[in-house]
């Protein structure tokens, strides 16, 4: 007689978890119901990847590790932490994104082209790419109050929405790296005795040379076209750079004893 023994394997399956290291956000998720506690800094991933808006404003939070996690997150506030780095490129659903009264120097936004609202104020950024082919959607721009912030970098740095985009007076936004590396000029450029201002200039742009006669002076773009070719008998000029495009421009001042060459921007 043949017997036939069953053997039921009993296989338990762990719900996938999000890592989320810092105890102040894991809490902030415990309160909104995201989460039951005790602390373990783990939260199910089921029960945060549909949310769609996230208040975890004035938390104390200093790490928001496992909002990656969050996919279809569409609204973010996040302001009056302690952050000091914010990545939310993997959130593509995000529409608008509030992380101002940190101490954020690095903020990378997601990849996707739908965000239409950023407030990034009061921080520490050094740089801000909003690239992403749908600058001209975003209804809400505010990266005031970043002291370090030279440059934001922008779909189309001579478009005239960009107007309505609040940003400090030393920030400036352009089109590419170059661009960017091509800012580090003081109000007034002054080298061998020649005085450009102002620098930055909303159009008219004043020349004087004290110690050299200049002999010509040619403006080129950023591609190295010419745009500007004069002969001067003087030592000072004014040029009227205001129908030229917002940007970076180079000018070439020729001299009795040679060359010289500054960056210039128009506002």
């Amino acid at each position: 007689m043949l017997y036939f023994t069953t053997i039921i394997l009993s296989i338990s399956v762990n719900a996938q978890t999000t890592h989320v290291p810092d105890d102040k956000f894991e809490q902030a998720l415990i309160d909104l119901g995201y989460d039951t506690g005790p602390l373990d800094n783990y939260v199910p991933t089921a029960d945060i990847n549909g949310i769609l808006n996230l208040d975890v404003s004035y938390k104390s939070i200093s790490n928001l590790t496992g909002i990656e996690d969050f996919t279809a997150l569409e609204e973010l506030w996040c302001y009056g932490n302690e952050l000091t780095s914010l990545y939310l490129a993997l959130n593509s659903s995000l529409l608008m994104q509030d992380c101002s009264s940190n101490q954020i120097s690095t903020l990378v936004l997601p990849t996707s082209n739908i965000l239409t609202s950023l407030n990034c104020e009061d921080n520490q950024l050094t740089s801000l790419d909003v690239r992403n082919g749908n600058n001209v959607n975003v209804t809400s721009f505010d990266a005031t109050d970043n002291a370090d912030l030279k440059c934001i970098f922008v779909d189309d740095a001579a478009a005239a929405y960009l107007s309505s985009w609040l940003k400090d007076a030393t920030s400036w936004f352009v089109n590419n790296e170059i661009e960017c590396d091509a800012i580090s000029i003081e109000e007034v450029s002054e080298t061998n005795g020649i005085l450009i201002s102002p620098n930055p200039t909303n159009g008219i742009l004043n020349i004087k040379s004290n110690d050299v006669r200049p002999k010509r002076i040619i403006i080129k773009d950023i591609t190295g076209k010419s745009l500007i070719s004069t002969d001067i008998q003087i030592q000072s000029e004014t040029l009227d750079l205001t129908n030229f495009t917002g940007g970076i421009y180079f000018i070439n001042i020729i001299t009795e004893t040679g060359i010289f060459t500054s960056k210039i921007i128009k506002k």
